[in-house]
């Protein structure tokens, strides 16, 4: 992914979170995809396969994308909270942007 890709990923992350469109830590995102509000699962690049088993086993059946970006320590600045190992993007607009960037889109 280039920088401007990126940044303009970080970004969106940063004003999804303050518009309420973001959900965060495993107990939260698995309330999110139960109730059918997340429309992207992005995952920590440092977190164990077994630790997110039940989420992309949900995720898979509702067929809602997952992809991996940051550390946790990252990924939980870039939404302005400590450690997270898994966000969710409960908005179409967010998540289709954040897609399109992480693929290496234009908006």
């Amino acid at each position: 992914m280039n920088k401007s890709n990126h940044d303009s990923l970080t970004s969106l992350l940063g004003f999804a979170q303050k518009s309420g469109n973001v959900s965060s830590g495993s107990f939260a995102v698995l309330k999110s995809i139960d109730k059918n509000h997340a429309k992207l699962v992005i995952i920590a690049e440092d977190i164990s396969e077994n630790s997110i088993k039940k989420i992309r086993e949900k995720c898979n059946s509702k067929k809602i994308p997952i992809i991996k970006f940051a550390t946790k320590d990252t990924l939980g600045h870039y939404i302005g909270k400590e450690l997270r190992a898994v966000i969710s993007i409960n908005n179409d607009n967010f998540a289709e942007n954040i897609l399109k960037k992480w693929e290496g889109g234009t908006l």
